[in-house]
């Protein structure tokens, strides 16, 4: 037992340690565009999406994204089941980083606007549009490769106005994690 918890104990420095002669970090990385992959949990909407950086400028600390999507509503049926049903979401923002350990692992925050196009299954609106603002911390453990985890809040006012109570959709709490490869 006591030798699982010095491994355990010791994992995070390990992998922080792994990639130390590796020649890509964080400032090598900003110079170039990324794009990435991420799953994605929009209030209760489960979802996966695309996303594509520009370089990072202001002394590398600026960038923007922009992230294409589609998340799965959870909608009722009368017969008290349940299924889901896709919409698209778009964000569109300008992240502000900083590096925290020599350039294998930094915090971010991002904000900007949301463009959601709803199913017309449950929503009689075709576009609903709002903000949203994010922090997250990415870890550069490969050349060229980060690996990140975010949270934040979105805001669309988006009601699915077709269903029984016009639940919510697209709104609160946003939580993330995904991938991207600069190139």
């Amino acid at each position: 037992m006591m030798c699982i918890r010095k491994l355990l104990y010791s994992l995070p420095f390990l992998l922080l340690s792994a990639n130390a002669s590796a020649q890509s970090t964080f400032d090598d990385v900003s110079t170039k565009f990324a794009a990435g992959i991420a799953i994605n949990q929009l209030h209760r909407d489960f979802g996966v999406e695309a996303n594509f950086t520009s370089p990072y400028f202001a002394n590398g600390r600026i960038a923007f994204r922009l992230h294409a999507g589609i998340n799965w509503m959870d909608m009722p049926l009368p017969d008290g089941g349940s299924t889901w049903q896709g919409f698209f979401s778009n964000r569109l923002g300008v992240v502000a980083r900083k590096s925290i350990i020599e350039g294998k692992l930094s915090t971010y925050g991002e904000a900007g606007g949301v463009f959601m196009f709803p199913h017309s299954t449950f929503s009689a609106e075709s576009f609903k549009s709002g903000g949203y603002g994010l922090i997250g911390v990415a870890f550069n453990l490969a050349p060229d490769f980060v690996q990140y985890l975010e949270i934040g809040a979105m805001g669309t006012g988006a009601r699915a106005d077709r269903l029984a109570n016009s639940p919510v959709y697209g709104n609160g709490l946003i939580i993330g994690a995904g991938f991207s490869h600069h190139f």
